[in-house]
């Protein structure tokens, strides 16, 4: 198992196993056209210094959107299911 393959990929077996590869390609592959035409005419509209800076900002969207998230600081931690117990009145 290589460092960059999980637990899921190792366990996985044919299409299932490429399945998490295809969709990390597929999402960061997938906008560079956009994100491409998008700079180029911002570029074209003002300034590269204004893309640049456009560029960087959208950079910023996804710390801020974690950042304002539940998830950035969690107050408690998940508790375990209960045990199940052994109960001879109904027979388990």
């Amino acid at each position: 198992m290589t460092p960059t393959r999980t637990v899921h990929d190792a366990a996985a077996e044919g299409a299932a196993a490429a399945l998490p590869v295809r969709t990390n390609v597929w999402l960061v592959a997938g906008p560079r056209p956009a994100a491409a035409l998008t700079a180029g005419t911002i570029a074209a509209a003002s300034s590269v210094h204004a893309a640049l800076i456009a560029g960087t900002l959208l950079y910023l969207v996804p710390a801020a959107l974690l950042w304002g998230s539940p998830v950035r600081r969690p107050t408690t931690m998940p508790t375990a299911a209960p045990a199940l117990v052994k109960d001879s009145a109904h027979g388990s």
